[in-house]
């Protein structure tokens, strides 16, 4: 699981350090460059929720052996492209690869161990991975780059997807079978008894609090929100999320066509409002769906909800980040693509050392949302430096420290998100659960990737290396907004959720053995 975790978050960044290798073969123009990076990271947001939503719906492996098979032959495609188009379509199909693969290898780490020190424990080694990949994603470019060819950075995924279909084949039971009569029978025979006499203990998140599964494996289950339980496994809720992906797609390339065209311009103004009106809808088709793609109930849960943001800003800055000196330190500092992959060494070491060792024992002590605030005033402070630099930037004194700072800071923020986003949620939806914090994740980056691009070309004057200093030092300014924001928000809406939730342990699982599980 922590393999497909690495190799997916490893292509969000991985094209960041080989982008002017590749402009220069296919003959981008300078505009077409962050296509190459938002086009994954869109499709891999949008179609997340639906990815996490088969898995609960159609079974994990399943769901899994499918999203791996998909990113192997994308990645072979990308390698082989001659084109601007190409490049781009072979992009979209990894997301789509991506899609279905990352919510599944979360919902199987979260469902294999218990709620509290051993999922945390679990999730600590899981967000180190996912943590780690982004930044070391850029440290391989570099030597593939330098190397034999950029084509390289997508050809690699062959052989280890290749592997990873093994491995999964081989070690990861396989999906159980649907079971709708049991289901519906408990649905039917046994809530409002045991409701009548069984007090409840709410989690920080406003939902029920459960033990996990091997605490209540006598215990009759309920459908799933979807109505799994009582046709079989149900099916997806395709409308849902063709709407959503388009609502989101069109805001990040009206974001983008901002800076081109005006932000006031017809076709700015257009794609805004038709994102807007598609996502309107996407909240109308969940609303009367039988089988939603992301039941509306799962929105009342206010951790999740604050987990959802942070996991936003928390990426909104860091891709954005990637992004943006990966092109300062190759077209201002003139950095080779190797010595540039090298550079971000700072953030890689440090964002393992932090989401490994002292995350969990932070969030042990001091619950996940003063983790992550503290994670991310590392990370603004970090930016803040990085703001400072000037055209003849030096590595030691202008660059490694910011990097030191921002890579801790995303080590710790991590974990902190993915422990919090799974507090009190139930086996049956801890997929659709990965599916909207990984959506969050990769919507965020994309569009913090898109704002700070966009900001730091307009106040760019010109192409020289002092006019992309000013743009790269303003773009740092926007992304530090982004991890003050985040500081705020896990301070003032995690602050009360710690590590375990709910009461004294012996008390939770007196009251927990006669209960069944509800829906979200």
């Amino acid at each position: 699981m922590c393999s497909a975790q690495f190799m997916i978050t490893l292509d969000i960044a991985i094209v960041n350090v080989a982008l002017p290798s590749v402009q220069a073969d296919l003959g981008l123009a300078q505009d077409d460059l962050q296509w190459v990076v938002i086009t994954y990271g869109l499709v891999l947001g949008g179609l997340l929720l639906l990815g996490g939503r088969a898995g609960d719906l159609l079974g994990r492996r399943r769901v899994l052996l499918a999203g791996l098979g998909i990113f192997t032959l994308a990645s072979l495609s990308a390698g082989l492209s001659g084109s601007f188009w190409q490049l781009v379509a072979s992009r979209a199909g990894q997301g789509l690869g991506a899609a279905l693969a990352a919510p599944a290898a979360l919902a199987i780490v979260a469902a294999t161990f218990a709620e509290g020190p051993a999922r945390n424990r679990a999730l600590g080694i899981f967000g180190a991975v996912g943590g780690s990949a982004a930044s070391a994603g850029v440290v391989l470019s570099g030597l593939l780059t330098a190397g034999p060819g950029w084509e390289w950075i997508f050809y690699l995924n062959v052989p280890v997807g290749a592997a990873m279909v093994a491995l999964t084949v081989r070690y990861i039971p396989a999906d159980p079978p649907p079971s709708p009569a049991r289901e519906h029978t408990a649905a039917r025979g046994v809530t409002g008894a045991v409701a009548a006499r069984r007090p409840r203990l709410p989690d920080p998140g406003g939902g029920p609090l459960h033990l996990p599964e091997t605490e209540t494996a006598n215990q009759p289950r309920l459908p799933d929100p979807g109505g799994a339980g009582r046709k079989g496994r149900g099916r997806a809720d395709i409308p849902g999320a063709v709407t959503i992906t388009a609502g989101l797609m069109a805001i990040v390339y009206a974001i983008n066509k901002g800076v081109d065209r005006g932000w006031t311009s017809a076709t700015t103004l257009g794609f805004l409002a038709a994102g807007v009106a598609a996502l309107a809808l996407f909240v109308l088709v969940a609303h009367r769906a039988r089988q939603p793609l992301v039941p509306l109930s799962m929105f009342r849960r206010r951790t999740l909800n604050a987990a959802n943001l942070v996991a936003a800003l928390v990426f909104a800055s860091f891709f954005a980040t990637i992004f943006q000196a990966s092109l300062f330190m190759q077209q201002v500092l003139g950095y080779s693509a190797l010595r540039t992959g090298f550079a971000y060494l700072a953030i890689a070491a440090t964002a393992v050392v932090a989401a490994a060792g002292p995350a969990p024992r932070l969030i042990a002590r001091l619950g996940p949302g003063w983790t992550i605030a503290l994670g991310q005033a590392a990370s603004a402070a970090g930016l803040l430096w990085l703001a400072q630099a000037p055209v003849d930037a030096g590595y030691w004194g202008g660059l490694f420290g910011g990097f030191l700072l921002t890579g801790a800071g995303l080590g710790l923020s991590q974990v902190g998100v993915q422990v919090a986003a799974f507090i009190g949620i139930p086996t049956e939806v801890s997929g659709l659960a990965g599916g909207m914090v990984e959506t969050a994740r990769e919507i965020g980056g994309a569009l913090g990737t898109a704002v700070v691009a966009s900001v730091a070309i307009s106040v760019a004057a010109g192409s020289g290396p002092a006019a992309l200093t000013d743009g790269f030092r303003s773009g740092s300014y926007v992304a530090a907004s982004f991890n003050i924001a985040c500081t705020l928000a896990a301070a003032l809406l995690l602050r009360q959720v710690p590590a375990t939730p709910g009461a004294d342990a012996a008390a939770v699982s007196a009251a927990t053995l006669a209960e069944t599980r509800t829906a979200p």
